[in-house]
């Protein structure tokens, strides 16, 4: 059976939020303490991407700090893939909705000989809500240094297997994330109506 190690993406500067997402409260729960939990499940160890300088452990999980600076969650997949030689489940802390459902349709998709498994929808595609393979460094690699960190051009020449979430059976939007004030009311909203804090 595969081993895969989980990733949290908190790296992001949070200017439209005005402070950090990564601490914001839906329920009685920090969304962040929310995404290690579902990760738990499913993986054997778990690191927080930051953009902060030092790593350091607490409580057993690693926070792990870009070693390529301000090129967004591409630099937190690059280094996770750096450091770990498992394939990454990787989940965005701004996307409190996503369920164990999403992360079991991702791993029951995975499969030898592809860079990447990638959630998809009717609203798209998330390249933030997926599991990368080690290979996939490679292709990160070649990119970074032609200065191209968009994570979504880095896919269209990698090997990805797309999964539709429809099949999951979420009650509300897993793609929904956090960015500014508004969202998070929309967010405290949603979770009044599915509880999915705190059940």
């Amino acid at each position: 059976m595969e081993r895969f190690a989980g990733v949290v993406l908190a790296g992001g500067k949070s200017k439209r939020m005005g402070r950090d997402k990564a601490n914001l409260i839906i329920g009685n729960e920090i969304i962040l303490n929310h995404s290690i939990h579902l990760l738990q499940q499913f993986v054997h160890e778990i690191f927080i991407s930051v953009n902060e300088s030092k790593y350091k452990t607490i409580n057993h999980i690693s926070y792990l700090p870009d070693s390529i600076k301000n090129i967004g969650p591409t630099g937190g997949i690059f280094t996770a893939l750096k450091i770990i030689n498992n394939p990454i489940i990787v989940l965005p802390c701004d996307m409190p909705f996503v369920t164990k459902n999403h992360l079991k349709l991702l791993i029951s998709n995975y499969i030898p000989h592809v860079d990447a498994v990638i959630a998809s929808s009717e609203k798209g595609r998330e390249p933030l809500l997926g599991i990368y393979a080690p290979s996939f460094l490679i292709k990160l690699e070649y990119n970074l240094k032609k200065k191209e960190y968009s994570l979504q051009k880095i896919l269209r020449s990698s090997r990805v297997k797309f999964v539709e979430f429809r099949e999951a059976g979420y009650i509300t939007d897993g793609f929904f994330n956090i960015n500014n004030p508004e969202d998070y009311k929309i967010a405290k909203k949603i979770n009044k109506k599915f509880l999915i804090f705190n059940k």
